[in-house]
């Protein structure tokens, strides 16, 4: 099984048995797959955001997960997004909030499916989650906090943030909109 990790530390991306790396297309690739039967622990890959953020990839021998990939190309996209790029005066995207989403993102993958992603209006992240009439809002303001909205129609809740709360916090309502399924 694929496993993915955020870190904040910097380490050199190869070791002689093998590495994971950014190609010129910026999509996570192995090199020298001998070992492709075992797990292997890549050290931290730059995923060349803006950020800096990198993942410790363990690959079992397949290939970086697609799905992730298309996540950190999308976040990657917004990077491009130009003062009122929705005509409504919209920040562009402030690269701060990248590290949280990624977080946050592999988070959640341990216990469900990737979130859709959408740039917000103020130069953040939302990440959005839905499951059989409950969805999850989480928007990662560009210095990193969040701002929550859970809805649950069948037992007709709705909760949100009343401040904007950090990483950890976040990640409560996260466990909580799943044990509410």
């Amino acid at each position: 099984m694929t496993n993915l990790a955020m870190d904040d530390r910097y380490f050199p991306l190869a070791t002689a048995k093998g590495g994971a790396y950014l190609d010129p297309s910026k999509n996570v690739r192995q090199f020298n797959q001998t070992t492709h039967q075992k797990a292997v622990e890549y050290l931290p890959v730059d995923l060349g955001l803006k950020s800096g953020a990198k993942i410790i990839w363990t690959s079992d021998g397949r290939d970086f997960p697609t799905e992730v990939q298309q996540l950190v190309n999308k976040i990657r996209g917004f990077e491009n997004l130009q003062p009122n790029w929705d005509s409504y005066g919209a920040m562009p995207h402030d690269f701060r909030s990248q590290k949280t989403s990624l977080e946050l993102i592999f988070y959640a993958n341990r216990r469900c499916t990737f979130p859709s992603i959408v740039p917000l209006q103020n130069g953040g992240v939302g990440l959005r989650w839905a499951s059989e009439g409950r969805e999850l809002e989480v928007d990662v303001r560009p210095d990193g906090l969040c701002d929550i909205l859970f809805v649950d129609d069948a037992q007709a809740i709705e909760n949100e943030t009343e401040e904007p709360i950090d990483v950890i916090e976040s990640k409560k309502w996260l466990d909580e909109f799943w044990r509410a399924g």
